[in-house]
Formats: C-alpha cells, structure tokens, sequence
C-alpha cells in the first residue's frame, strides 16, 4: 500500500508515518512540490546587505532598496544607486534596518543614525525624516501614525508621530495627537524586539507582547498586555499577515491570532530548529510572507555571518519543510522591475544563453511590480528565486514489523519527467546505526530496484529538476530468505 509523505517532523520519535527530511521543497495540500534556485539578478554591491526592502508608488512605480552598514540604496535596472544622505549612516553592531511606509513615503531605521525618509516619486535620496523624530530601532504605521520603539537606552519606550503627519514627533497629544509611552509588564520584558503595525499596534518583547489600541483624546493609544511570559527572541523571525503574526519565541515557533498564542513548532520542528541555528547571531534572522503559497518563510545562519537556511511553514497544510539555496545575507520580497525586449539585454545579458534563458519574457520576473522572493547573496548581489528546481530530498520515517523483511523495489509516486533516486536505510534494531542502499535510479515503471534487510526501513528519494508533485512511496517487502 503507498505510504503517503506526512508532515516534517524531525523532532519525533525515528518510526512513524511523518517526514525526517523534506528539503528544497514546500508543503502543497496533498503533495510536496519544488523550490526554485535562485539566480543572480544585479551587480554587486559596495558592501553587504543588512536588510532590504520593497514598495511600490501610488503612481506605480517599484522600488527595492537595500540597507547596509553605511548605505541606503536602490535597485535601478539591475544595478545598486547609492541614495544615502550625503555622509551615510553608522549603523551598529548586531542591528538591522527596520521600513515602514507611510503613503508614498518610505521610512528606514537602525537605532542609531536619525530615522530617514525617502519621497517615492520625489525624492532623489534619503534624508532625516525631521527633526523631532526620535532615534529606534523599530518603526511601524498604525493607522494614521508612524510609531516608533525601542527608543536609544528606553528599551521599552514608543513614541508616535502626529496623527497623519509623519514628520511632527512634538508631543501635544490634546492637539496633534503625537504621544509616547513607557510599556511595564507584569515580569521583566527584555528587550523590545518588534513593532507590528495595522489598525492596532503590536509590540513584541523578549518575554511579553502588548496590543495598542488607539482610542483617541487624551490617551491616544491605550496599551494591554496580551502575552507574558513569552514573547519574540529574534526581531527578524516576526512576520505579520492580516491580523496574524508568526515568530519564533523563547521555546519555539508561534502564531498570534487574536491575542492567542498558537504554537506552529511543537513536537515538529522546533527542537531541530533550536539544534542547528548559530545561536549567537539569532540578530541575523529574517522571515516573510509569501501570500501566493500561504507560506511563512524564516532565514536563519547554521554558522557566523550568513544566512544559509531555510524553514517554510505553510499555514494551510500547518507543515514544515527546509530549504538549502545557499548563503544570503538577507531576504525580501523583491519587486520585479520592467523589462522589455529592448533593455532586456542590457539588464540581464543574452536572453537565450544568460542566465534567465530559461524564462519566458512574459514571466512575473519582466512585467514590473510582481512580487518575487528575492535575497542578497555574499557576493552582495542581488537574486532571485526564478532558477530551476533545486534538488529535493524526502526521506521517511521508519516503518517496521516484528520480522526481518527484505526490500526489493521502492515504487515512487510523484508526477513530472525528473530523475528521481532512491536510498533504502535499513536496520534490525532502533539501537543501532541505519545502513543505507547504494541509490537506485527509477525506472520507466516508477520503480528503484535494490536488495535492502532488516526490521525497520526508511525510504530517502532524491529528486532532480523536472519533477512537479511528490506525494508518497510503496515497499515491495518480502519476508527475508523468501524471494
């Protein structure tokens, strides 16, 4: 009978009916399908990339910036413009880029230079937001006001602009309605690490989140603590979709929906997780959403500096799966820039050998202002995920029986034209090493054929580029010495 690809969950016991590896690969419901190989789209920077960013005008128009230690710039055909305010920026240790916009205004802060601003449309480079802005390292729009948090050694401190006037940070809040405040939990906080913002605000701490509600004069914003005990360890594991929120907390993954914590990790993923991550540099980590396949997409570093690991959650199917495309420095959701045949050599090299070969010129990558997964490579250049699949690898739990039994075929149910290899790990006994196959191919029959015996069998498929839907696997066992 087929054995049906289940969740990937690591963190279980070696037998059972769920994955223990699902890698370059995203959960779709029923089936896993692939992820595609990122390609290299612009030149390279002058420096690395801390975080970047993507809007796009009232009037239409993209744009993609990329914030680094000392330069704020923009992707311009391809190509990294530096639009800093004449001098740069000083950017500290272990702090990223935090964007909002506010209309056609972009607004960029690190905690350290003045919050800046850059006038989609108008603006030729960034500039201080003005000059009762507040240094933090957190921004967000919350209705009709740009919000601040974690402002210099008030590490539990917001600050809100006037209402509709991002610029006026003059506290009257009888008149503009520009206020602050100072947030006290009921144990200590930590750290602020994120402000979430929509028609509330949402405000995460290492050990508590809070919800500010606006109720207008005198208070503006009141302030309810809707978590304790827990909160977000790494800003940039927080992502927001409509009035969900997913982050990583002290002990795990979580979804917050309606002020309630719904754990996404547990007894899956988030014993692996806390395994594998450096965690030194959880700064590093960054995440999005990817609205298209209902996913929730964290960057994470297995070692310093770079980030090199995937974990995609997809919050339909509620499973896991990883993802190995190399070393970033960042990613962002990219907003793809117009190209048409004439300029298309210009930005991108020959469209029939280059690297984009492969795409048709109508894909989303050409037609300007669709969104594509996109990242800063270690070369400090920009990609994005367009390629070819990556190669896949599904490997099962362990399936036994109280007899020794012998594999002789491994039928593989997936759909596509790809090269598709299989592994069998076998063994007697849960307290010894498994012993794994030589890699069968597939055949025209969907079969891999080997000899493999034991009590106990796990199925590792590796699937090259040309497969579409993976979806499960049948063991062709006899009892051993019976043939």
């Amino acid at each position: 009978h087929m054995i049906q690809f289940g969740a990937f969950s690591p963190d279980m016991q070696a037998m059972g009916d769920h994955l223990t590896v699902a890698n370059n690969c995203i959960s779709t419901s029923g089936y896993y399908s692939p992820i595609l190989s990122p390609i290299e789209y612009s030149d390279a920077s002058s420096e690395p990339a801390l975080s970047a960013f993507a809007a796009k005008s009232a009037a239409g128009t993209v744009f993609n910036f990329v914030g680094g230690e000392t330069k704020l710039q923009r992707i311009v055909s391809a190509a990294f413009t530096d639009i800093s305010q004449v001098g740069g920026y000083s950017t500290g240790a272990e702090t990223v880029w935090d964007w909002t916009t506010f209309g056609d205004r972009v607004i960029a802060t690190n905690g350290i230079d003045v919050p800046q601003s850059y006038v989609m449309g108008t603006s030729t480079l960034f500039a201080d937001l003005s000059a009762t802005a507040p240094i933090a390292r957190y921004v967000a729009t919350v209705r009709g006001f740009v919000m601040f948090g974690s402002l210099g050694t008030d590490k539990n401190k917001l600050k809100w602009s006037a209402l509709e006037d991002p610029t006026d940070y003059t506290v009257a809040p009888s008149t503009t309605q520009s206020d602050e405040q100072l947030l006290f939990g009921e144990t200590a906080l930590g750290d602020m690490t994120k402000v979430i913002g929509g028609e509330t605000a949402t405000i995460f701490f290492e050990n508590g989140i809070f919800r500010g509600t606006y109720v207008g004069v005198p208070f503006i914003f009141t302030f309810d603590q809707i978590v304790a005990n827990n909160g977000a360890i790494a800003s940039g594991s927080v992502a927001a979709y409509g009035d969900t929120i997913f982050f990583l907390g002290k002990d795990g993954f979580y979804m917050l929906v309606g002020g309630q914590l719904i754990p996404i990790g547990k007894n899956m993923v988030d014993q692996y997780f806390f395994n594998e991550v450096y965690r030194d540099e959880l700064w590093r980590m960054q995440s999005l959403i990817d609205e298209e396949h209902n996913l929730y997409v964290v960057a994470y570093g297995t070692q310093t500096g770079v980030l090199n690991k995937l974990l995609i959650y997809n919050w339909v199917t509620k499973r896991w799966t990883t993802s190995t495309p190399g070393e970033f420095q960042c990613i962002f959701k990219f907003l793809s820039e117009t190209a048409t045949t004439d300029t298309l050599d210009a930005l991108l090299g020959d469209p029939d050998t280059g690297p984009y070969a492969s795409l048709s010129l109508d894909t989303s990558l050409f037609t300007g202002g669709d969104v594509v997964l996109g990242g800063v490579n270690t070369s400090n250049i920009v990609v994005t995920f367009n390629g070819t699949p990556l190669v896949a690898t599904i490997e099962t739990a362990e399936q036994g029986s109280q007899q020794n039994s012998m594999i002789r075929k491994v039928r593989s149910m997936h759909e596509g034209t790809a090269t598709v290899t299989v592994e069998v790990g076998s063994r007697s006994s849960t307290g010894v090493p498994v012993t794994y196959s030589s890699p069968s191919t597939v055949n025209s029959e969907g079969e891999a054929c080997m000899f493999s015996s034991g009590r106990y069998h796990r199925a590792r498929l590796t699937y090259n580029p040309g497969w579409a839907k993976a979806y499960g696997i049948d063991f062709d066992a006899v009892q051993r010495g019976r043939y």
